[in-house]
């Protein structure tokens, strides 16, 4: 296989045989050793602006994207992590997410190596088995998307599992609920929920850190790391004030070179000034704190209305019949879309449309029209590898048929 690859190769300088006897013309690795003394063969050793990286984004779109990075931009993220969250050599990073993805790699083995830690990586997320290797491991941090922490929350059982060494939880590549933050902090009591936003392209832009209150992280994705500037636009692309939703614009040291092979997608998302377009959805308090709050493909257009999915999901995950919940349009002729809500039930009884529409009303106090109008129930919601729900999937699924 490898002698295949290597003769599609546009400039193959050679082939390198590691633990084997080379043939057709390759060599061992120990004669590679005495080549790097040799300018003449190998090539000059790379810089830290170099392309160094290929990080694809984790399948929430049909089609992900690869994002180009350098040490320096790929870097960033793990630098101002271990500075926020203060790691060093006592403490042993348990990673649940693929480190094929931006946040296994970044946190999972950069950030740690940079810290002189420890880290315990789990090949197949399984909320028993990871709530066993923390104990086992006496781990000491961890960083997921909102979901990880959902699973293993529900299958916690304080008299045989063991998690008293754990100090913080970064959740980070998927929004996560002000009520999880919450719920996390009374039954993980020694450890700290810390809410961070970025992406593949940006790396880490926004981050809490474990001495901020759980108000604070129950309300907000932190403040810009050291470099990093945060704006919010509004739809004439002008800056709005504090506490008005906008798309949220970066511009700072961790972002990519460009989309691999596809650059008309990186000019479309940079604009006249430089900022980078996440096509996010968030808001800035007068603090400085961001909240991010949908994706701008994640807004659901009623009869001329637009609804977020993130604030419809945020009130459905406070229902204690509702263990997960992914909130989607589907199409209608009457009206271009309606509400559907792709519920996970906590335990036998599933909620009603009318209870749910009553809850939604009078609990959380959604207009009328924010509310769906159609539930699906399942199992499990359909998420990546990294555990970021599938939305595509979702609306492929249940978007031709009619529900509750």
């Amino acid at each position: 296989m490898a002698r295949e690859v290597a003769e599609t190769a546009n400039r193959p300088l050679f082939r390198v045989v590691v633990r084997g006897e080379p043939t057709d013309g390759a060599k061992s690795f120990d004669e590679l050793l005495t080549m790097q003394s040799d300018a003449s063969v190998l090539p000059p050793p790379p810089t830290a602006d170099d392309r160094h990286l290929i990080l694809y984004s984790s399948g929430t779109e049909s089609q992900p994207k690869g994002c180009l990075h350098t040490w320096n931009t790929c870097s960033f993220l793990p630098k101002q992590a271990v500075q926020a969250l203060g790691m060093t050599r006592s403490d042993v990073m348990f990673m649940p997410s693929p480190v094929t993805h931006a946040l296994g790699l970044t946190l999972g083995v950069m950030a740690p190596t940079m810290a002189g830690a420890s880290v315990h990586l789990l090949d197949v997320f399984d909320a028993q088995t990871a709530l066993d290797r923390l104990g086992d491991h006496g781990c000491t941090g961890t960083a997921s998307p909102a979901p990880f922490l959902r699973m293993m929350l529900d299958a916690y059982d304080p008299s045989v599992h063991d998690v008293s060494r754990l100090r913080f939880w970064l959740s980070a590549g998927a929004p996560i609920p002000a009520a999880l933050v919450e719920e996390a902090a009374e039954k993980f009591s020694g450890c700290r929920v810390v809410s961070a936003y970025g992406s593949s392209e940006t790396m880490m832009a926004t981050v809490c850190r474990p001495e901020d209150p759980v108000e604070r992280v129950a309300s907000s994705d932190g403040r810009p790391v050291a470099g990093v500037e945060i704006r919010i636009v509004g739809d004439d692309d002008k800056p709005v004030g504090p506490g008005e939703d906008g798309e949220i614009r970066y511009r700072g040291p961790g972002r990519m070179l460009e989309y691999w092979r596809r650059l008309e997608l990186t000019a479309a998302a940079t604009d006249s000034e430089g900022w980078w377009r996440t096509g996010d959805l968030g808001r800035l308090d007068e603090d400085g704190y961001l909240r991010f709050t949908g994706r701008l493909k994640d807004i659901i257009i009623r009869g001329g209305f637009n609804i977020s999915a993130r604030q419809v999901e945020e009130a459905l995950l406070a229902h204690p019949k509702i263990a997960n919940v992914a909130v989607i349009g589907v199409p209608d002729p009457a009206v271009g879309e309606r509400v559907c809500a792709v519920i996970v039930p906590r335990g036998p009884s599933e909620i009603t449309l009318k209870e749910m529409r009553d809850y939604l009303t009078n609990e959380s106090k959604l207009a009328i029209w924010k509310v769906p109008e159609r539930i699906e129930f399942l199992s499990e919601l359909l998420v990546t590898a990294a555990g970021k729900v599938q939305k595509f999937a979702l609306r492929d699924k249940f978007g031709s048929h009619s529900g509750a």
